[in-house]
């Protein structure tokens, strides 16, 4: 038997509860991705085919080669405008020995004790939602051949197997589910970390002084640091290097990794996330400006530390050395109306920033005064003033427009607009199709070689331009 798991399809409600994509969200301090494995193991499956698509650097990252759980992880993908049955389509043979397949954030919700596994009636299983999530089992060759050919009138529910699968498709969702494994469900999973009599787990490494007060059951995530006379539960779920205060109190919330709980902050039926508390009810949310209440935790080992300062510098020298050049050659622009800066409203780093951007007349783009212009890259000088002022990044993504961006904006996982990017070596960059994919891929591939890949391209690209405008 196999396992394929199709995690491609992006979900635009986990943006309010950070970076992390939808199979990576803890429940009960365990990945969704992870109650999935532990699924396959128990069905005696050896091999587990991820198909990404939204987040897969985080998922390959965290899923490695799967031997951490005793499975070989084969990655593909697939576009986001192809149904997920399609992969299985790919090569039916490799299904003829059964097959276990979900696609979408569903949790495998026990409906008994981890340890009593009764035999399965016979038969395969089938369920779908509106949402497009959808999951099946196979058993053998003979069933799966009925998948793949939408026959699934024959097909039982999961209840039959004492499972019931529970779409997470909203912050409501994800947060019930939270509280009902708090409330004591997580026995019947492996624990993240050491299991009490009362349902609470309790993970490594942390700190728990004895005028704390924990009130059954609550998960503790791992390196966690309790301040004293602080009241935690019943019913909380605290993800992984998470620091509560002296005095707070918190109870039926959920505090994701990487959160500091200021003194005396107390917290109920909401969702915290670094300097962000967030309504479950509805998804809205609020980013709280007192670090002393709530805050992020950074952690030592963040990626690219050094580079934010560098790439400020860096901003400000070229901004220097653009003003006097702009001021010349955009007088001339003007005078000879081949072109100019117009108003926009882009999303930045956290928020919505008016700017503007340089609009070539017809004529303007074979110019050689405007070829000159763009070449020495003066049509990104009010881009280089948002940089300086800390709104965007010096290389990164194709700065997204508001509203016309905005689902796509809702759709990554990972946004770092910057001033030069892939389509800063274009002429022409207003290509919709091309900033999406773009921005996909830089944020699967940000780093410092990427970023200087991006400066040399644009580099290239307006020198070209500048030389060969045809």
């Amino acid at each position: 038997m196999r396992t394929v798991l199709h995690v491609g399809a992006a979900r635009t409600w986990t943006a309010a509860l950070g970076n992390v994509p939808w199979p990576l969200l803890p429940l009960g301090n365990r990945p969704l991705l992870e109650y999935w494995f532990e699924w396959s193991v128990d069905l005696g499956v050896t091999d587990v085919h991820l198909v990404l698509g939204d987040g897969a650097e985080q998922i390959e990252q965290y899923a490695g080669d799967g031997s951490r759980w005793g499975l070989r992880i084969h990655y593909a993908f697939l576009r986001d405008d192809r149904s997920p049955h399609s992969y299985l389509h790919r090569n039916p043979a490799l299904w003829q020995d059964g097959l276990l397949f979900l696609s979408g954030p569903l949790f495998p919700r026990r409906l008994t004790d981890i340890r009593q596994k009764p035999n399965p009636p016979g038969g395969w299983y089938w369920q779908t939602s509106p949402q497009g999530t959808c999951a099946a089992l196979c058993p053998d060759g003979n069933t799966t051949t009925l998948l793949l050919h939408d026959a699934t009138s024959t097909a039982k529910p999961f209840a039959a197997l004492d499972l019931e699968l529970l779409p997470v498709e909203s912050p409501r969702s994800f947060f019930a589910l939270n509280m009902q494994l708090a409330k004591g469900e997580m026995v019947r999973y492996l624990a993240p970390g050491y299991g009490a009599a009362d349902g609470s787990c309790i993970g490594f490494n942390v700190i728990l002084p004895p005028s704390a007060d924990v009130a059954p059951s609550v998960i503790l995530g791992n390196d966690c640091r309790i301040g004293p006379l602080a009241s935690i539960g019943p019913e909380v779920v605290v993800g992984h290097h998470v620091v509560i205060d002296r005095e707070a109190q918190l109870s039926q919330c959920v505090v994701l990794a990487g959160t500091y709980v200021g003194q005396q902050v107390e917290i109920r039926g909401k969702i915290a996330s670094g300097g962000r508390l967030i309504d479950p009810e509805d998804g809205e949310f609020v980013d709280l400006q007192d670090t002393w209440l709530l805050a992020g935790i950074q952690h030592r080992n963040q990626r690219h530390k050094p580079y934010p300062g560098l790439g400020w510098a860096a901003s400000l020298l070229l901004l220097v050395l653009h003003v006097p050049l702009l001021a010349i050659l955009y007088g001339l622009i003007r005078w000879r109306k081949l072109g100019q800066f117009e108003p926009c409203t882009l999303h930045a780093r956290g928020n919505v920033y008016a700017s503007y951007r340089f609009l070539a007349t017809g004529a303007g783009y074979d110019a050689s005064l405007v070829r000159l212009f763009f070449a020495l890259g003066l049509d990104l000088t009010p881009r280089l003033a948002g940089a300086v002022a800390l709104r965007w990044w010096l290389c990164g993504q194709e700065p997204l427009h508001a509203p016309a961006d905005n689902a796509l904006h809702a759709e990554l996982s990972d946004y770092f607009p910057g001033v030069f990017s892939y389509a800063t070596a274009r002429p022409d960059s207003a290509d919709p199709a091309a900033a999406a994919a773009e921005a996909r891929y830089y944020a699967h591939h940000r780093g410092p070689i990427e970023n200087l890949r991006i400066l040399r391209d644009t580099l290239k690209g307006r020198l070209v331009y500048l030389l060969f405008p045809s």
